[in-house]
């Protein structure tokens, strides 16, 4: 029975777009699925299988693209395992290694400009999806090819813009590696504009988080005014019981007050009927009565 080990869902696309990615244990080895999450997306992922033949005519020897067989689930990938571009980024800047950082940098560019060939441009060709096997590589994903004019530039640019192993690199190895490639900030303004161009595509009319906080006002609340505010709330409680246990006492005390003088009402009580009673009161009742 197929195992399925993990489920991504990309729901935050337009419709025909929304497609839920798995990665199966079958009992022929590992499997990756990509179906489409809605009816609409069947074309899509029909698509993608020609994709793989585009790209195989593209970079022929120079890299291998992962092989894709249409299923009724949807399309099925081979499990590729190696070392993908990404990584091999991450360990050479753990090792400070900055001739292997040009290195892979070199070759991811090489890559991406082997797309000046074709008329088809695969604009995710990003550094988790080249696979290094056995000093193969091999593109495992390949959803999203234009026709187009994109130069192959931008995906080199959005290849390092999109890694967090590049983002982790130094400023000077960062500077180096602009000034070997001949990027630009104003090449990053013009790219940038052109990753929301593509980013809106794939999202189409869907409300993201991005459109939705452009259009409403936030008030940003910091860590430390959420202390402030706690020390103050904490403050006013402490007042309140402070009142409260004042209020408190002081009915304990009117009570004690309450007790004491009924207390004391009862001894005079006692101390009359006692003279009420004596022999004297009695004799002299007669004069008091006369008297009053």
């Amino acid at each position: 029975m197929d195992k399925v080990l993990y489920v991504k869902l990309s729901d935050n696309r337009a419709l025909e777009y929304q497609v839920e990615t798995s990665v199966v244990r079958t009992a022929s080895g590992l499997k990756v699925i990509k179906k489409n999450i809605r009816p609409e997306g069947l074309e899509h992922i029909r698509k993608i299988k020609e994709n793989e033949d585009i790209l195989r005519s593209v970079y022929k020897d120079e890299a291998l693209i992962c092989k894709s067989e249409l299923t009724d689930l949807g399309i099925e990938f081979e499990y590729i395992d190696g070392i993908s571009f990404e990584d091999k980024l991450r360990e050479a800047s753990d090792k400070e290694d900055i001739d292997a950082v040009l290195s892979i940098i070199d070759t991811y560019r090489h890559l991406v400009s082997l797309m000046d060939q074709s008329e088809y441009t695969n604009i995710d060709l990003t550094l988790p999806n080249i696979i290094e096997q056995n000093g193969r590589y091999i593109i495992i994903d390949y959803e999203w090819l234009t026709k187009d004019p994109t130069p192959s530039e931008f995906v080199f640019w959005r290849g390092l813009f999109t890694s967090m192993a590049y983002a982790m690199l130094g400023k000077d190895i960062k500077d180096k590696v602009y000034a070997r490639y001949g990027l630009t900030k104003e090449k990053d303004e013009l790219y940038l504009i052109k990753e929301k161009e593509f980013q809106d595509y794939v999202s189409g009319s869907l409300l993201t988080l991005r459109d939705y906080a452009s259009e409403h006002e936030f008030q940003l609340t910091t860590i430390d005014d959420l202390k402030a505010e706690i020390i103050e709330w904490q403050y006013k409680l402490n007042l309140r019981e402070a009142e409260l246990q004042k209020t408190k006492d002081e009915v304990k005390e009117g009570i004690k007050q309450r007790e004491a003088l009924e207390e004391q009402l009862g001894l005079a009580r006692h101390e009359l009927g006692v003279i009420k009673s004596s022999r004297s009161w009695k004799i002299l009742k007669f004069l008091r009565i006369v008297k009053g």
